[in-house]
């Protein structure tokens, strides 16, 4: 090709090049390219290039300006940011939408009810313009509600309790046409089967059997003035009808439905009497509440009828019933016609109910159980004897809370007139035993009680002039006694004791200066159960003459070793090695201050090695050994002992002390005196046991500590697996 035919062909391929020239320009400008080309070309056309905005779907906004923001702009369709997060559609109002949130993903963070569990989304459009009521009612767990204006929008409005029985709801204006999101969640980690509801809000309650409250004035149902009047209970449909917080067959409207009765009795207990009635009440319906518990667990009925005019006694024997139980005695199968009711608050059996009857008069007998419990019972039927029918055999035989000579009944009784004084005592010093039970009431003393309590008089004649203590041993004395001293019997009261120890024996002491041959009458009375007792009577000495016979012979307040004249006597030094507190401070053996210095308390450490075939197993005592050591998970001041292990294998290793009969703590030191790796003080599931365990390599040694919490100590188990 000739020079002069490329420059041609060049010229011809500039309005090419221009046209595909990428404008690099973002703002439209006028050409101003000059043409110098010899064809004096006089090209001027303006750069029509337009840039073009485009949505962004998954931040809030219009980016391209159309008026539809994000997934609403068709531009968006198909973008994964606008996958759909409607798990159901709700249709017009009034509208209801089930599902589950059982296995459900977390997809909405809600603002309220910390809830972590699945959700559920629902969307609904408005048909018109209002406020619209959102509520769960219907649903079977605790729910959590929450309104979103879109799938990745904003929370609108959000409730966790706002209906009785921890259902969601709230109420929000919509505009004409507006979607949102309405998240069913459930508090904290809850999940179940739900109903959502919405309805326009109410200006009063319309319906008022459907547990909502569309008029949004915090009342429910029957309980909202608007319902004044028309509410009745049904007692078969859940739901509390008449506003009363009771539902179904725990309304008393419902005692006398045949749904709720069912078949009463259900067992005929007749007429005989004594009767004893064994049964079960697993697997049988709910009849009714009883006035005293067994709320929700199912019943038994049984009539009874009086042969004749008397007091009967209905008592669930313990010795054959096996859950918590419950017992009334009603005049009609209707709950509410109770004459008593008896809980014994833990225990399986022990109630009794106490019933005056005419003859031929029927009671309905319910046997329940506390907090929906069942099982088998075992019912007695006796009749109430109307006097004691024994004076002399520690029973209440006609119930009215008086025991044999304390029963006015056994007034004339021959074994019930006490003669004063029962007994006599002439030498100190001197020590008598006997039992008030089944006694009569013959003193009051000022430091007791006024109701009758069993009692007894001894009279005291002094040997010498002296200085006389009348002891209630408690070694020998085994109820919550009262002493008293008389000039004589039915004479003045000089003295008056109670060690008020509700419950724990003896321990009064009343001191008297007596002329030879004086007498004085001494009163063993009970604050509560009567029981047996031991009297010594002893002239006061100057010091403690013996040092462990439970005998507080100066009257200083001091008893045997707790006396300091006792310090030097041998039984009140303690010995180091016996296992025995012998002096009597509380601390036994090592763990005893007097012991610091005794060879046999010197901390060893290893006391002993553990070796052998997997499990291993070793038994022995902490009992009077040293406190060598402290640790970390308990507070502990108790006798210890230590093992060494070395585990044959890399492994996990676990040191038990199950099977040990005191409250264990268990540690791991990495030697002797050296830095704690593990620490227990109760193992759960076992009791006060311990349980420690580490990830050894094959060859790695440890010290595993037996100790006691607080100061327990006593024999041991310990396995290594």
């Amino acid at each position: 090709m000739t020079t002069r035919s490329l420059a041609l062909y060049a010229l011809a391929l500039l309005p090419l090049m221009a046209s595909c020239k990428k404008d690099d320009d973002p703002v439209d400008e006028a050409d101003t390219d000059t043409d110098t080309d010899a064809d004096a070309d006089t090209d001027t056309d303006a750069d029509t290039d337009t840039d073009v905005a485009v949505e962004d779907c998954a931040t809030p906004g219009d980016e391209d300006g159309n008026n539809l923001a994000d997934c609403d702009d068709p531009a968006c369709a198909g973008d994964p940011a606008c996958a759909s997060c409607v798990d159901a559609a709700a249709a017009a109002p009034p509208a209801s939408v089930s599902g589950t949130t059982v296995g459900a993903s977390d997809d909405f963070a809600s603002t309220c009810g910390s809830s972590t569990s699945g959700d559920y989304a629902v969307s609904f459009t408005a048909p018109t313009a209002g406020d619209y009521v959102f509520d769960l009612a219907g649903s079977d767990y605790d729910t959590v509600l929450a309104v979103f204006d879109g799938c990745n929008g904003s929370e609108l409005a959000c409730n966790d309790d706002g209906l009785p029985g921890l259902i969601s709801h709230l109420v929000l204006p919509l505009a004409a046409n507006q979607t949102v999101i309405a998240v069913v969640a459930g508090y904290q980690a809850n999940e179940g089967t739900f109903t959502l509801n919405i309805a326009p809000l109410e200006a009063t309650e319309s319906d008022c059997t459907d547990g909502r409250d569309l008029d949004d004035d915090g009342a429910v149902d029957c309980a909202d003035d608007d319902c004044g009047g028309i509410c009745v209970e049904i007692c078969d449909n859940g739901i509390d009808d008449d506003g009363d917080f009771d539902s179904d067959c725990l309304d008393s409207d419902c005692e006398l439905d045949p749904i709720c009765i069912g078949t009463c009795p259900d067992i005929a207990a007749g007429s005989t009497v004594p009767a004893t009635i064994t049964g079960t009440t697993v697997g049988a319906s709910q009849s009714g509440t009883n006035s005293c518990g067994g709320f929700t667990g199912p019943d038994v009925t049984l009539d009874f009828t009086a042969p004749a005019a008397g007091r009967y006694a209905f008592t669930l024997d313990p010795a054959g019933t096996d859950f918590d139980s419950v017992l009334e005695v009603r005049t009609a199968c209707a709950p509410s016609t109770f004459i008593e009711c008896d809980d014994n608050f833990g225990g399986n059996g022990g109630e009794q109910v106490i019933a005056d009857l005419a003859a031929g008069d029927t009671v309905i007998l319910s046997i329940d159980g506390v907090f929906g419990e069942s099982g088998a019972f075992e019912l007695d039927i006796t009749e109430i004897p109307t006097t004691e029918i024994s004076c002399a055999d520690g029973t209440d035989d006609d119930l009215d809370g008086a025991i044999d000579c304390l029963d006015t009944d056994c007034a004339a009784d021959a074994g019930c007139v006490q003669v004063c004084p029962a007994q006599q005592i002439t030498t100190a010093p001197s020590s008598i035993s006997g039992s008030l039970v089944g006694l009569s009431d013959e003193v009051d003393p000022s430091c007791g009680v006024a109701d009758p309590r069993s009692s007894t008089q001894v009279e005291f004649v002094a040997p010498a002039d002296g200085t006389y203590a009348f002891s209630l041993n408690p070694g020998g004395t085994d109820f919550d006694s009262v002493l008293a001293l008389y000039s004589a019997c039915g004479g003045t009261e000089v003295a008056c004791e109670d060690e008020f120890s509700f419950g724990a024996g003896g321990g009064e002491i009343a001191v008297a200066v007596m002329t030879s041959g004086q007498s004085i009458t001494i009163a063993i009375d009970s604050f509560a159960d009567a029981g047996a007792y031991q009297l010594d009577v002893f002239e006061v000495a100057a010091s403690e003459t013996t040092c462990d016979d439970g005998v507080d012979e100066d009257v200083d307040g001091d008893v045997d070793c707790f006396d300091s004249d006792c310090a030097a006597d041998p039984v009140c030094v303690e010995d180091c090695t016996d296992a025995v507190d012998n002096d009597l401070d509380g601390d036994v053996d090592c763990v005893d201050t007097d012991c610091a210095a005794d060879a046999a308390c010197v901390v060893t450490c290893p006391a002993g090695t553990l070796a052998g075939t997997l499990p291993i197993t070793v038994t022995g005592s902490t009992l009077g050994l040293p406190n060598g050591v402290t640790p970390t998970c308990a507070t502990s001041v108790a006798s210890d002992t230590t093992f060494t292990f070395t585990a044959p294998t890399d492994g996990t290793y676990t040191f038990s002390t199950a099977g040990t009969g005191f409250d264990t703590v268990m540690a791991l030191l990495d030697g002797c005196g050296g830095a704690e790796l593990a620490c227990n003080d109760d193992n759960p599931g076992a009791g006060l046991t311990s349980l420690v365990s580490r990830t050894m390599v094959a060859g790695e040694t440890v010290i595993v500590v037996v100790d006691g919490f607080g100061a327990n100590s006593g024999d041991f188990t310990l396995t290594v697996n």
